[in-house]
């Protein structure tokens, strides 16, 4: 018999359409599979919708919030499993514009974990403000660029621009 986990949280993105705009196209190359165990998917992640026009009913204000979810099997005997789940979500943070992010582990074995990210935003601006002119990285021009040339337009080389934070909650 299988025992179940629950993995929830959200990215905050910082402010910026540009921002936005960027972070959508790298959720949109997750892959859809993935053969180890524990998974993570494209489809575990959500995003709010972008503005139409001076509609802001879409979910956003100054900055896209990236929601993700699931169900996982749980191994009561090993810990291990939700390290390489961190892993492989502190990889996506590694590829995405962030400010700050939150992950909750719940299992019927341990006490809620709650993992808090906190990005270098000051810093990270000042990266975004000399890889990402306006005139070069607006709505209609970004569109244009592969994926692979967004990510070596601002993770050319590797960084890592954050901390981690572990709390238990009480069950």
């Amino acid at each position: 018999m299988g025992h179940k986990a629950i993995i929830y949280g959200r990215i905050n993105s910082g402010n910026g359409e540009n921002v936005a705009i960027y972070n959508r196209r790298i959720l949109e190359e997750i892959p859809d599979k993935d053969d180890n165990w524990p998974f993570l998917t494209r489809h575990m992640f959500g995003a709010t919708e972008e503005k139409v026009g001076l509609c802001s009913d879409r979910g956003i204000y100054k900055s896209l919030v990236i929601h993700f979810g699931a169900s996982l099997k749980d191994e009561p005997n090993e810990n291990v499993h939700w390290n390489d789940w961190l892993i492989k979500f502190e990889l996506l943070l590694n590829s995405l514009v962030w400010q700050d992010a939150k992950v909750y582990i719940e299992t019927e074995f341990s006490k809620e974990k709650l993992y808090i990210y906190k990005s270098d935003w000051k810093l990270i601006q000042e990266k975004l403000d000399q890889d990402f002119p306006p005139d070069i990285f607006n709505g209609f021009e970004i569109s244009k660029l592969s994926f692979s040339e967004l990510k070596s337009i601002f993770y050319g080389q590797k960084r890592m621009y954050w901390s981690k934070e572990l709390l238990e909650l009480n069950k």
